[in-house]
């Protein structure tokens, strides 16, 4: 049988490897958190861009890219964009509300020319059938591609959607609710563990008063007397 001594200190053994086992899996996701952040904080010196990734949104670029393929860009001269490059480009407001297009997309390089506000691009969708219809100006060019990952882009795309702060909010409730469960349910395996202890505690009760009472009844009982050697040689003289 196990005692209540041996009880509590497996309780004290169980809450320190626990402790340990989550210190541990905090290092190791605080670790693999600041890498992320230090491999992009590279990738953004190394590429000259403060947005290295770009999330492909339509299919104006089949079968190149696909919606939510994740594009890796870098920056470039603008004098340096020949054509046949597929580059990033900030569309104006107009140009969005005139075509229907998102502030970003990835288009390829068809023409260039010089203008008297500098080089002006003409760029195409590799699934349309024709050119854009607007030219580009250099400084709305952010970026060449320089690589492409399919299918990565997607959360992307969902932190950019217009419903995102409400999926944010949603996992945030999704967060707190499973945090709050787990407190629960530590507190209520602590709270069995103490009531486990104070049961074994009261069972031993008995034992308990059982020993103390022996413990007394020896304390009390006379202890012989014992007369020594010398005692007894000191005597026999005094005789």
């Amino acid at each position: 049988m196990v005692t209540r001594r041996e009880q509590i200190a497996q309780a004290k053994h169980a809450k320190k490897k626990s402790r340990i086992i989550s210190r541990i899996i905090s290092w190791v996701l605080g670790l693999f958190v600041l890498s992320l952040a230090l491999g992009f904080v590279g990738l953004m010196v190394v590429l000259g861009t403060a947005t290295p990734f770009t999330a492909t949104v339509g299919h104006s670029m089949n079968p190149v890219l696909y919606q939510g393929d994740l594009a890796l860009v870098k920056s470039i001269e603008p004098s340096k964009i020949k054509t046949g490059d597929v580059v990033r480009l900030n569309i104006t407001a107009a140009s969005q509300k005139q075509f229907g297009l998102p502030n970003t997309i990835l288009h390829r390089v068809v023409s260039v020319r010089n203008s008297d506000i500098g080089l002006m691009f003409t760029t195409k969708g590799d699934n349309n059938p024709m050119n854009d219809t607007f030219e580009t100006r250099a400084d709305n060019i952010t970026g060449i591609m320089i690589d492409h990952y399919a299918g990565l882009g997607f959360p992307l795309l969902m932190a950019q959607s217009p419903s995102a702060p409400l999926l944010g909010q949603v996992a945030l409730g999704l967060i707190i609710a499973y945090l709050l469960i787990a407190w629960l349910e530590s507190a209520m395996n602590a709270s069995k563990a103490r009531e486990q202890v104070l049961k074994d505690l009261v069972e031993d009760i008995p034992d308990l008063k059982a020993q103390i009472e022996l413990l007394t009844t020896k304390l009390a009982t006379p202890k012989p007397t014992y007369v020594s050697y010398f005692e007894e040689v000191e005597d026999v003289k005094d005789n």
